[in-house]
Order: structure tokens, then sequence, then C-alpha cells
């Protein structure tokens, strides 16, 4: 590779960098993933104990990698490291995957190309920040591209030591990946170690390994109609590919390259471990954590993707005949060729074609349900075997390797898909520029290679601009959510208030914080802890009852707790996901909790018991009670703040350039009513002269005579200084299920 083509890379991955931050940092999902999984990371650099004390669905590389981050950084660990790190992993899965293509290609342009599209593809990454699913992609993309960087240099030792490496690091970071890392990698070691016999053998193995692998990984959910078909698309294509891939194998490892790389697997997974281990994390809770635990994922929480019967069935019968042709028929090898090829060209259209909607959940599903089938064909060589058995065997293990992790995407076909089939994407340029290739030379259409490398570049254009168009739509049209450490992040007005409002109250109402479903960035801006260290987004199935049973007796023995809760996020997972919201922790907040004010779809609910009062709500009366003066109208709300206000303005969150009212000294009067955290009287009201300077909690009245403000939720109270930054907001409570006081 030319050094002088480098900077080209570095200028496309500062462009990616500006992209990804713009849409990166308006993201928030209100499911809050990037919330639990921060809160366990800040719990075990704290703490330590993983597993025992700290709850987590992963395995402990993530723990230790975040650690290290926050100790080289001095960062928190917390929102803005969270998204910093997974920007690098986005970017750097990316560049790992161009430079696949760019090896094993030949051609340049196809770095970029690649690059870019996939870190379109992999957009994912922005609604689950901090997630072990971007430092996967890292981790996979980097260990593919390693590998096939030492078969390039005949250093099939390396190769094995690489991909070693990385399959011991994917183990503890999370099993089902690892296992598939490590299958795949198997059964290419054995396509391509010893003698003819001895690989004649090893490719049986592979051939049972891999089919079978798939039904016995999916064998809790193989009832279930998407899990079927997935695994049996899966079996029949990796038949075919391991089928190709032993037709012209020739050995390139020896048995002490596969020890070397079985020996380089244990020394990292001992190192992890031990590191684990010293950190607090007992070997019971250790092998419970890494192994036990993660059986019970799929039977009680799985999202699927619906399949098209019409196009991946027969589309999976034409892959197979042709590769049974290619086997069987020598003498047809030319007119295969050419119509691989031609499949090939007609993906590049199909690609075009659905140019926007790959960078949307739907074009991930359809990814898996086109690219599976046809696998195999792009595995059969299209050209004469100038670059030798490495580049081949490369190709090989790039395609086996992609096919594995595909399998990601059980049992929760979401993000997962993303970051399970990217690697699809180098074969995908690998064999569109070998199919061109293979006309150019049968039909010197010397022409073709520069048509598509004119359209691809093209196409990634279109597509990068959209990315960055609609990421800097957002980042100007929202406002910083001046939260500790997410000071920079901007997510939707109509969230970004309400995440603020209720920061607010945990930290006036709440000794002890908790969610329903656990939405523990909460925890992280009000520096309010959790009742125990056992904190999960589904916590309703993934705690014990022992562990369920622990925070309730937290929660008991203190009265100033607090819970917030988002129901339409309970009713999606019951009615959609078919999940069950039941036990223990579930009874005693129902019958021990009531909400105190709703805002965007929340709830903040306090003890029964409890006497406090909702802050930065508003309330508005159309008549005043004992005051005799000519205002008709009166806005009342609970405020903390140290500021100094010139005027309150009130508009929508979804029309924040219309002004309802406004109020000043023009056209309103205000009274200032000292009160306690628990929103009570602990002085007499005075009456406050414009600018209102402001230090402490109060109860404002601001009497008006404008128009009456309409009290309905999505309204916000805006309090401005003289500059026009905001000091305060505040909303209207949605209607609750029952009178809060």
């Amino acid at each position: 590779m030319s050094r002088l083509r480098w900077p080209g890379l570095i200028i496309l991955a500062a462009l990616l960098a500006v992209i990804g931050w713009l849409l990166i940092a308006t993201t928030f999902m209100p499911y809050d993933d990037e919330g639990y999984v921060l809160l366990s990371l800040a719990n075990f650099s704290k703490h330590g104990g993983l597993y025992d004390q700290v709850f987590t669905q992963y395995g402990p590389f993530p723990f230790l990698y975040y650690d290290l981050l926050h100790w080289l950084s001095g960062w928190p660990i917390a929102h803005t490291l969270g998204r910093a790190a997974t920007l690098f992993h986005w970017i750097g899965s990316a560049l790992c995957a161009g430079l696949i293509a760019w090896r094993l290609s030949g051609r340049y342009w196809t770095a970029w190309f690649t690059t870019g599209v996939t870190f379109g593809y992999l957009w994912q990454m922005t609604s689950e920040p901090a997630h072990p699913g971007s430092l996967i992609a890292l981790i996979t993309a980097i260990g593919l591209a390693g590998a096939v960087e030492a078969l390039l240099r005949q250093k099939p030792r390396l190769a094995m030591a690489v991909l070693g490496l990385s399959g011991a690091i994917l183990l503890l970071t999370k099993i089902n990946v690892g296992l598939l890392w490590c299958a795949t990698a198997g059964a290419f070691a054995l396509l391509l170690t010893g003698a003819p016999a001895e690989r004649r053998r090893g490719a049986a193995l592979a051939l049972l390994g891999l089919g079978v692998m798939p039904f016995l990984l999916m064998r809790p959910l193989l009832g279930t109609s998407w899990v079927l078909t997935l695994a049996c698309i899966f079996s029949a294509a990796s038949a075919a590919v391991i089928s190709l891939q032993a037709s012209s194998a020739t050995a390139i490892f020896r048995r002490r390259d596969a020890l070397g790389g079985l020996i380089i697997f244990a020394v990292t997974g001992v190192g992890i471990i031990m590191a684990t281990l010293t950190h607090g994390t007992t070997l019971t809770g250790l092998i419970n954590g890494v192994l036990l635990q993660p059986l019970r994922h799929p039977v009680n929480f799985q999202v699927g993707f619906a399949w098209q019967p019409l196009w991946s069935w027969p589309l999976l019968a034409l892959s197979l005949s042709i590769v049974s042709l290619w086997h069987w028929r020598p003498t047809l090898h030319s007119r295969l060729a050419a119509i691989v090829a031609s499949l090939r060209i007609i993906s590049f259209g199909v690609f075009l074609f659905h140019l926007e909607a790959w960078l949307t959940i739907r074009g991930v599903g359809q990814v898996i349900r086109l690219i599976l089938p046809l696998a195999p064909l792009f595995l059969i060589p299209l050209s004469p075997t100038t670059h030798g058995r490495f580049h081949y065997q490369a190709i090989g293990l790039v395609t086996l390797m992609a096919m594995g992790q595909l399998l990601h995407a059980y049992p929760v076909a979401g993000s997962q898909m993303g970051w399970g089939t990217f690697l699809f994407i180098p074969i995908f340029l690998i064999g569109l520029t070998e199919a061109v290739d293979h006309f150019n030379r049968q039909r010197r259409m010397t022409w073709a290679p520069l048509v598509l490398a004119t359209s691809a570049l093209a196409a990634l254009g279109c597509q990068l601009y959209w990315l960055f168009d609609t990421g800097r739509d957002r980042w100007y049209t929202s406002l910083p959510l001046n939260l500790p450490a997410a000071e920079e992040l901007r997510p939707p007005e109509n969230i970004r208030y309400a995440l603020r409002i209720l920061t607010t109250n945990a930290q006036l109402h709440a000794d002890v914080l908790y969610s329903q479903p656990g939405m523990f960035s909460f925890n992280l801006w009000s520096g309010i802890p959790t009742p125990t260290l056992k904190n999960a987004t589904h916590w309703f199935w993934l705690l014990s009852v022992a562990e369920q049973q622990a925070i309730i007796t937290r929660l008991s023995a203190t009265p100033r707790s607090a819970i917030i809760s988002l129901p339409g996020l309970d009713d999606f997972l019951t009615e959609k996901l078919h999940m069950h919201i039941t036990g223990p922790l579930v009874a005693y907040l129902q019958t021990q909790y009531r909400p105190l004010f709703a805002v965007s779809g929340y709830q903040f609910l306090v003890p029964k018991t409890s006497s406090a009062q909702p802050f930065l709500v508003a309330e508005n009366f159309t008549k005043q009670v004992g005051v005799g003066s000519s205002e008709p109208n009166l806005i009342t709300v609970n405020v903390v703040a140290r500021a100094t206000i010139t005027r309150v303005t009130i508009r929508h969150v979804n029309h924040a350039e219309r002004e309802f009212l406004q109020l000043d000294a023009t056209n309103s009067r205000v009274m200032a009513e000292p009160i306690n955290a628990l929103g009570q009287s602990i002085g007499p009201s005075q009456l406050m002269t414009w600018p209102l300077n402001l230090s402490g909690l109060y109860r404002l009245s601001l009497y008006h005579n404008g128009p009456a403000s309409p009290a309905l939720p999505g309204y916000q109270l805006i309090f401005l200084n003289a500059t026009g930054g905001v000091v305060l907001e505040a909303c209207y409570s949605e209607p609750l299920p029952f009178p809060r006081h």
C-alpha cells in the first residue's frame, strides 16, 4: 500500500468524525441502554466486584477497557466519554473494512467507498453509545484486517495469532460473538491445515460444525419462523462456502501455526480473567456471569425480522445451483462465471436503487435477506489465479468470518444486525471489482472500471451528504443538554427539556433513585445512587427474586426515594415484544408509589406517603384568590435557581421559533415565596422587581394580563437572562393516571 495514499484516508476519517459527532451528539434513545452500560462501567471502576456486586450481561473485557480509558483520559465514565469512544470504534471499524477491500481488490477507491458506506451502514452506533456492540465491531474489524494482511504477506502463523487474540477478547466481551468467531476461525484452519487427506477430514468436520451450529445456538427459539429460516439458510449457504474453499484449498497452515493461535488465545483469555479477578470478582461470579447467565437471554427476550420468502429462498436455490454446477460441470465455468459476474453487478444496481434505505433499520434487514443466500457467489473465482493461493484464501476467510458474525443478529435483531453484517461490505466490493474485471477481459469493456468507480464514489457522496445534512440540521435546531458529563449533547427538544426537569426533581426529592425500565442516565446526571449495584434495563426478568427483594428493602428504608418510569416503553415491551413485566419489585412500585408529574411520556413517582410537590411544573389559573389586582391570569411554578431573569416566554417544544406569550416588566407582576425541597412554604411571599434576582427555592406566582397560556403538555416556560440565555425551563404536566395529591 502506497504511503502517499494514507493522507486521503486520514482526511476521510476526519470528515466522518465530524459527521459522526453531529449524529451521535444529537441522538438519545428513551430506552437508555446507554445509561445502563455506563452506570455498570462506572460502578465497576469504583467498586470492582463485577458479577458478584455489579450486574452486567456482558463479559469483563469492556469493563477493563473503559476503566483504562478513564484512567488515561481523566474523563469520568459517563456520556461524553462513552460517545467519544463509540465514535472512535465506529470510524475504526469502517476504516478496517475499507483496508480489507483495498488490499483484496487492489484498488484504492474501494477503500474510500467501503469505509464511507460501512460508516453509514453502522449508523446504529448513534442509538446505543458505549454499548459493547461498537467495541465488538472494532475488534472483529481489526482482527480480520490483521489476519488478511498477515495472509497476504504469507505469514500464516501471524494470521492464526491474530485470530486467536481477537477470539479471546471477543469471547470475554460477549460470549456468543466470541463463540461464532472461534467457530468460523476454526473451520478456516481445518480447511487449510495438513496433508490432503487431513484437509478433507477437516472440511467434513467444518461442514458438519457450521451446518449444525445455528440449530444448536438457536434451539430455544427454533419454533419461531424467522429463527428457523435464518438457521436453514445459514446452514445451506455455509455448506456452499466451505465446499468452494475446500475445492481449491492448499495447505497454508501447519499444526504448529494452529497451536500458536491456540496459545495466544489461551494467554489472552487468562490475562483478561486474572485482571478481572484482581478487581474483586470471584471465580464463581465470573463463571456465572460469562457462561451461565447468557443462556437465559433468548428464552426471555427476542426481536426478529421479517424474511421475504419470494426473495430469500429462490436466491438461495439459485446460489446453490450455481455452486453445484461449478463443482460438477467444470466445462461450464466460463458461462457460470459470466452469470455470477452479472449477478454481482445487478446487486450493485440494487444497492444504488435503495441507496437511502441502507441508512435505516429496514435497509439493514434487507442486507441479511439478500446477502446471506448470495454469499457463496462472492467466493466463486472469476479471474485467473494470478494473485496466488494466499489471496484467494484471504477472501475465503473474510467470507467465513462475515457469515459467522451474521448470527449475532440472534436473538435480538436490532442494532446487532448492523454490527453482525458490516463485514459483508468489503466482500461485496471485492466481488464487484472482480466482476467488472471479468467483463473487461472477456468483452474489452475498458470503460467499465472507471464507470464503476465513478458510480460508487458518487453514491458514497450522496450517502455522506445525507448523513451530514441530518446531523447538521439536528445540531442547529437543538440546545445543549448541560447536564454533568453530557454538556454538549443535543437530544431532540421534547426529550432534552424533559431530561433536565426530571433530573432536577430527582436531585430535590431523592436520596435513592430507580427507574422502570432501567434508565440509569438519570443517576449519572443527578448523582443520586441506585438502591444496589444490581442494575439492568429489563430488571424484571434479568434480576433474581432475591436481587429484586434487596432493591425493595433499600427503597422501603429510604423515605426520600423516587422512581422514573416510561409507561409507553413498558406497553411496547408487553404488546409488541410479548414480554412479561412482573415480579416482586414491579408489584412493590405499583402499590407504594404515586406519580407526581409526567412530561414527554416519562412519569416521576414518589412514595405515597411523601408530601413532595413537583418543581419546574407549571399550573395556570384564570382568577386570583385574595389579591385585589387587575391581572386576570396567573401561572405558578416551583423553581430552584441562582440567576437573574429578565423575561419569561411560553412556547411549544416542537415550535421553538414561535412565542405564544412573553412576560416581563411591562405586562406582569411576580410574587416569590421561599420554599423547601418538599415545596412547603418557609417564609412570606414577596413582590419581586424585574429583573428577577433568584437564589434558592421559590414558588413563583406570575400575574399577567396577557392571553391565558395553554396549560397543555408540550408547552414550556422559558426563563431568560439579559443576553437571551436560557436559565430555567418548566413544563406543564401530562395527564396522570390518578391525582397526584
